[in-house]
């Protein structure tokens, strides 16, 4: 008799453990399914300020590059200007030394006919 009662008391005593346990691992599912909405929430939100940085650095660089080949133009077509200006007076020197060159052998020829005709 004594053992029925034991026994049914354990039978009650582990029946009552049992739902226990389950209250309290419907309890902890719950705060860990809150916790990872949060966590979840914190990563979409880490992950979007990440993302709008990227995005603002993108932006400055490329302003930056732009700016730089701007200015690298800018500097390449002083360059070539200087350049051309530099063509176009060299060519200017070498017109005048041919006119120049032309005048020297007309001189020349000049004093040659001169000096043939005053021999004649």
């Amino acid at each position: 008799e004594d053992n029925k009662e034991d026994k049914g008391e354990v039978e009650e005593d582990n029946k009552e453990d049992k739902e226990e346990i389950e209250e309290d691992n419907k309890k902890d599912k719950e705060e860990i399914g809150e916790d990872n909405k949060e966590d979840k929430e914190e990563i979409e939100e880490d992950n979007k300020e990440n993302k709008e940085a990227v995005e603002e650095d993108n932006k400055e660089d490329k302003e930056e590059i732009e700016e730089d080949n701007k200015e690298e133009k800018e500097e390449v077509g002083e360059d070539n200007k200087e350049d051309i200006e530099e063509v176009e007076k060299s060519d200017v020197d070498s017109k005048e030394i041919g006119t120049q060159n032309h005048r020297n052998e007309n001189e020349t020829n000049g004093v040659v006919d001169f000096e043939a005709k005053v021999h004649t």
